[in-house]
């Protein structure tokens, strides 16, 4: 899944581009034929890219490496079924009984079978790169190829995004609860779930209707004290990069509380300069109120009237119902969350 709007964003700063010129950030796209997120993008500077996208025919990128390699537990041939909807398509075939219970069946009706080779990423990348960062988005394989990547994700990998399903939309395909006790068995903590809900095939949509939570992009980062563990295991002069990269990924995802945790951790082995530099890094990263309220806000002026016109006529104008309830949902969270800052303490300025 592809998150559109995202407003989280790390400042530049000369001290970060210096540190970040020697030592990028290697982030790991695996089911990349959607394009990089756009926290990434934002990030592309400091970052060296590993895409792997078996359907992708594109020239790599200066600060990319593209294997069009499928990935797996393991080296062999499968069976690759492609949907009409080409992003559906998977190594799992689709569980017509529950997609039926959907109105986006059509989406995941097969049009061709091919053979394909599949292999491990351990094999795949062996000791070339060693990834800061993984993204997997392949359509219900997602815990397979995990289980192919045992040593990358307990080497130096500082968090995970990894598509995750509340209901076998495909035979034999793992469930949330699957992924999720083997990824925190390796050291990591859920941080978010960003869902997707799918509408029934009714197609019933009021302007209070709760959709089912079908599908999520779940987001883990290391446990403080697995992050210790691996940072111990580093040598001195990499372990100040290593916690540059840390408070990177967890800025780029908005986890602003866990980076000023992370910092504090570690500010007995930093170096003065360094810790100034990261404390500022953190703070700025964190957006004004006021600035998000306005923006929330305008957002919510515009869909307003389609929204009002919706409800006397029937007609649907770009999904504007649950557009204009996500933003009314988002700013209430936001005044929140604001009001409550003094009772939950904030970053030290």
């Amino acid at each position: 899944m592809k998150r559109f709007l995202d407003f989280n964003w790390v400042p530049r700063s000369a001290w970060l581009d210096r540190v970040m010129a020697s030592s990028p950030l290697i982030v790991c796209d695996i089911g990349a034929n959607g394009g990089l997120e756009e926290r990434w993008k934002r990030l592309k500077q400091f970052c060296f890219f590993i895409l792997f996208e078996p359907r992708d025919d594109g020239v790599p990128k200066p600060g990319q490496a593209v294997f069009k390699t499928a990935l797996w537990s393991s080296k062999r041939v499968l069976p690759f079924y492609t949907t009409a909807f080409p992003q559906a398509s998977s190594l799992f075939l689709p569980n017509a009984p529950v997609v039926s219970r959907h109105n986006n069946a059509e989406n995941m009706e097969i049009v061709s079978t091919d053979e394909i080779s599949v292999d491990a990423m351990d094999d795949v990348i062996g000791n070339a790169y060693r990834p800061d960062f993984i993204k997997i988005d392949t359509e219900g394989a997602d815990l397979e190829i995990l289980k192919g990547a045992q040593r990358v994700i307990t080497d130096r990998c500082l968090g995970l995004q990894v598509e995750v399903q509340f209901e076998r939309l495909r035979i034999d395909s793992p469930l949330f609860s699957e992924c999720d006790v083997f990824i925190q068995k390796h050291g990591y903590v859920l941080w978010n779930l960003y869902l997707m809900r799918f509408v029934a095939a009714s197609n019933r949509i009021g302007a209070t209707t709760n959709h089912q939570a079908t599908v999520a992009d779940a987001v883990y980062f290391l446990s403080i004290e697995e992050f210790q563990k691996r940072l111990d295991r580093e040598p001195s002069d990499d372990k100040e990069a290593m916690i540059v990269k840390f408070l990177l990924v967890l800025l780029a995802y908005g986890a602003h509380d866990y980076a000023a945790t992370i910092l504090d951790s570690q500010k007995p082995i930093l170096r003065e300069e360094a810790y100034i530099n990261m404390q500022s890094l953190v703070r700025r990263a964190m957006p004004s109120f006021w600035l998000s309220a306005a923006l929330f806000s305008g957002l919510i002026l515009v869909l307003l009237p389609p929204w009002v016109l919706s409800q006397f006529t029937g007609i649907k104008f770009f999904n504007c119902d649950y557009r204009f309830r996500k933003q009314v949902k988002n700013l209430s969270r936001l005044f929140f969350i604001w009001s409550a800052r003094g009772r939950s303490g904030e970053i030290a300025e």
